[in-house]
């Protein structure tokens, strides 16, 4: 599933620095998977190893279809099998890097970027469209949603440390249409159905005592012509579930692939979202946009490393 990413990406990145930009990105080619094939159902997946992972259990169902691709090529579906969506596990993932992002004590790396192409099966507005994209680790780092909006469009949203509610703690919020973000979801940036959109998350993990909401993740949003509609930065549910609310028992954890996660109604079934472009790794020192370059060129490629 995996080839080298082409030589002119490898120079673009040289270009931009002369110290080793990654250790480790997979670019995926969605176009190597087998037309109709599900994401399967693999516990404890190797690093490394490139496999995806969809739980039995899980709600969302995930296929690899022709047609549904940015330039009709083949994208991941993103539906639901109808079981219901509020499993603890409920949601499909990407292969896993061989080298994770996260602070010191867990990770080789402290830096994650990650960019795809997303857009609505649908080209009309549909009332309970949701889907979540995540960092994900041992559990999720990071999330960011699509919803309906309730009127004529798709809102996007992004938070960090999780559901406290005090207004301190919590942060990240709604992209609002004047590129910025907004706690209080007034101003909303209007997605359209039917739409491709581009997809960016940047992370920079920060060694630190536990409460200290000091690592950064920026979630940014753009349009089939490259255009910026917005961004935002917020803090990572790690730093949550160690000093805050304890959400997974407390563990710190870093960042080695990607999650998709539909949470519409179970009783909606069939396809929700396609995906395109997946492109991810976890980076020595900052690469801000590399993989950004990557996916806008609509590059093909797979895995490369560098020491």
């Amino acid at each position: 599933m995996r080839h080298a990413i082409i030589h002119s990406f490898a120079l673009t990145l040289a270009a931009m620095s002369t110290t080793s930009l990654f250790a480790d990105v997979i670019n995926v080619d969605l176009n190597t998977f087998t037309n109709g094939s599900s994401v399967s159902d693999v516990n404890n997946q190797t690093a490394g190893g490139g496999q995806w992972w969809n739980p039995s259990n899980g709600s969302v169902s995930a296929t690899f279809q022709n047609g549904r691709g940015r330039t009709g090529g083949r994208a991941l579906v993103i539906g639901n099998n109808g079981n219901g969506n509020n499993g603890v596990v409920n949601n499909c993932a990407t292969g896993r890097l061989t080298d994770a992002a996260g602070e010191s004590t867990v990770a080789p790396n402290r830096y994650f970027e990650a960019s795809y192409w997303f857009r609505t099966a649908s080209s009309t507005y549909v009332d309970n469209f949701n889907l979540k994209s995540e960092g994900w680790g041992v559990d999720r780092t990071t999330w960011m949603r699509f919803q309906s909006n309730g009127v004529d469009g798709i809102s996007a949203q992004a938070w960090g440390i999780g559901n406290l509610g005090d207004g301190v703690n919590d942060t990240g919020g709604y992209f609002t249409a004047n590129g910025g973000f907004d706690q209080t979801g007034t101003n909303l940036l209007k997605l359209d159905f039917g739409s491709w959109y581009r997809v960016g998350l940047t992370v920079t993990f920060v060694d630190g005592a536990n409460g200290v909401t000091n690592d950064v993740v920026t979630h940014s949003i753009s349009n089939a012509s490259g255009a910026l509609l917005g961004s935002m930065s917020c803090t990572s549910w790690e730093q949550g579930a160690r000093g805050y609310d304890q959400y997974n028992g407390g563990q710190i954890f870093g960042i080695d692939k990607l999650g998709f996660d539909s949470r519409m109604s179970g009783a909606y079934t069939g396809e929700h979202a396609y995906i395109d472009g997946i492109s991810y790794g976890s980076f020595a020192v900052p690469a801000p946009g590399a993989l950004a370059l990557l996916g806008v060129a609509g590059l093909a490629g797979g895995r490369r490393r560098r020491a």
